[in-house]
């Protein structure tokens, strides 16, 4: 007779699995630890991943998933109002959910041995991707003249070290940042140092075009 299946569990488990990967790393976590969690045997837990590690990998793959629903939200309107979208998206996100960095640290470092973990996005992958996106979206501002000749590639390591930089004090504390931590006057501040539009780039060898892959030396 097959065994009765926990409405839910497999969801339960995930993000039961979100939290110790996030809080412990990856060796210190074992199935019984998730399981208890859950209040279910380590039997109920291969009912829905065959190890350790196919748990970590479709936890890692969840809290993805919800990032890119999210930023998916503002592809509407101008290159500006754009990256105001992609920056609010991009910080609400990861300020809600911490964990995401934790478990891409965790691909780099704990399983990036594993055969079955290869091609997935670690930190470093997610990094150069967001830079790509902001010098994306810069260079789209540049061309349409919603703002004036920029260094996109400089200006996007830049807002990227800006981001990145209050998650991380965000995630090591949340209490200590809460009073400066608003998204929209963060990125109010950030779009108001941008060049105004209105003089157009003098340079005889313009930058790539957005769709070319930002692949920087560092």
């Amino acid at each position: 007779m097959a065994r009765k299946v926990r409405p839910g569990l497999r969801e339960l488990l995930l993000d039961a699995a979100i939290r110790d990967f996030a809080e412990h790393g990856y060796h210190p976590v074992s199935l019984d630890l998730v399981a208890a969690r859950c209040d279910v045997t380590k039997g109920a837990v291969y009912l829905h991943f065959r190890n350790k590690l196919e748990l970590f990998l479709e936890a890692h793959q969840r809290l993805e998933s919800k990032r890119d629903a999210r930023m998916r939200r503002g592809e509407d309107g101008g290159a500006l109002q754009q990256l105001e979208a992609f920056l609010f998206d991009h910080l609400s996100f990861h300020r809600e959910h911490p964990q995401l960095r934790r478990l891409q640290a965790i691909l780099d470092t704990e399983v990036a041995g594993e055969p079955s973990a290869s091609g997935r996005d670690g930190l470093r992958a997610t990094y150069r991707a967001l830079r790509a996106r902001l010098r994306g979206l810069l260079l789209r501002a540049v061309r349409d003249n919603e703002i004036g000749p920029v260094d996109a590639a400089g200006l996007a390591f830049s807002l990227a070290a800006l981001v990145e930089g209050v998650l991380a004090q965000a995630a090591s504390s949340a209490e200590d940042v809460a009073l400066f931590f608003d998204e929209r006057s963060l990125i109010a501040g950030w779009i108001e140092q941008l060049p105004k539009a209105g003089r157009r780039r003098r340079s005889s060898a313009p930058e790539s075009g957005d769709d070319e892959e930002f692949r920087p030396a560092f």
